[in-house]
């Protein structure tokens, strides 16, 4: 899916995230969904998350959730998503194998389709994320994420 089908999909949606949330959080981030309140990618102690417009919101109050008229999804419905990326050979590109590392630069080389936790093979080895180099030249020795 493209971001722009994610934030569709994702749109006035709230999940109950309980004791996954810093794994549900790291995954909307991956997705492109970022804090409404600008908290960078920080991870929250949050229990129930809101989407809307590609922004997340958190509260811990069960009364204030159950209130909300956004849509009810589970985490399972977050963590099935995929962001879909097309490279070539030979692309730029930004890597890294967790959420936490510093991105490094590489060049593409093919899709990884023996190993689903490492997918993006390059140049030297395969990697859990890459994003295009191009318009993230800024992320490039960072470990934050790519909106």
């Amino acid at each position: 899916m493209t971001k722009e089908e994610i934030i569709a999909k994702l749109a006035n949606t709230k999940v109950y995230v309980g004791g996954r949330t810093e794994e549900v959080q790291r995954k909307l981030f991956e997705l492109g969904i970022r804090w409404a309140n600008n908290y960078d990618d920080t991870i929250i102690d949050a229990i129930f998350i809101y989407i809307e417009d590609g922004y997340m919101q958190w509260t811990r109050s069960l009364n204030s959730y159950n209130k909300s008229s956004n849509k009810e999804i589970y985490i399972e419905d977050i963590m099935s998503l995929t962001l879909d990326i097309e490279f070539k050979p030979f692309d730029k590109v930004l890597v890294r194998d967790d959420i936490d590392d510093k991105w490094d630069i590489n060049l593409f080389s093919r899709m990884n389709n023996n190993c689903s936790g490492l997918p993006y093979k390059c140049l030297d080895v395969a990697y859990k994320y890459c994003i295009p180099y191009e318009g993230n030249e800024h992320l490039l020795g960072t470990n934050k994420s790519s909106n």
